[in-house]
């Protein structure tokens, strides 16, 4: 591996984890080619957990099909019902083909997303940082939130350890679509 090439970070590793390099270069307003990749990874693994759901969903489509099919063979009158005409066999067909589509439309999302995420262009907000949190009772997942000027940026993980109420920061992120990925950040002077 060149040496002017960084590693791909982890997943949440940007935020956390950047080199007076990637800095550097934020601040001229490139990405370094370690940031590229981690950039690029993200996407593929969008991409790659999209193709996985693919063959899953049709495999449950279809044993639900099979479980409605045993469900209509366990008596006469059921019986009687399914084979009456060819309604019930096309509403079947109609709901496989549904299930189809929207798993191709949730890869072609995803692609598309992934796209727009390795093709990012990094942008900077800087100002004064306040931080928030919001806790779902439905769901049981809090989200955290810092807003930087008028910026709003949402976590995951609490980052209050890494940016102080009040100080004023320069965030270095690039956005694409539903994902935001902050690259780097610095405290500035007050």
């Amino acid at each position: 591996m060149k040496e002017d090439m960084e590693e791909p970070k982890g997943l949440f590793g940007n935020i956390y984890e950047f080199s007076d390099e990637d800095l550097k270069s934020n601040q001229r307003g490139v990405t370094t080619l370690g940031q590229k990749a981690w950039l690029e990874s993200i996407a593929r693994g969008v991409v790659k957990a999209s193709r996985r759901s693919f063959p899953i969903g049709i495999v449950f489509s279809l044993f639900g099909i099979c479980l409605i099919l045993a469900l209509f063979l366990q008596n006469g009158d059921t019986r009687a019902v399914l084979f009456s005409g060819l309604g019930i066999f096309i509403a079947l067909i109609a709901v496989i083909l549904v299930v189809v589509m929207l798993l191709a439309l949730g890869l072609f999302i995803a692609t598309r997303q992934a796209n727009y995420l390795q093709n990012a262009q990094l942008q900077s907000v800087q100002g004064a940082v306040s931080s928030r949190e919001d806790y779902s009772p439905n769901s049981g997942i809090t989200s955290y939130h810092l807003l930087i000027g008028q910026k709003r940026i949402s976590f995951g993980d609490n980052p209050s350890s890494l940016f102080k109420e009040g100080k004023l920061y320069r965030v270095y992120y690039c956005k694409a679509g539903v994902y935001e990925m902050i690259l780097s950040y610095e405290q500035l002077e007050r």
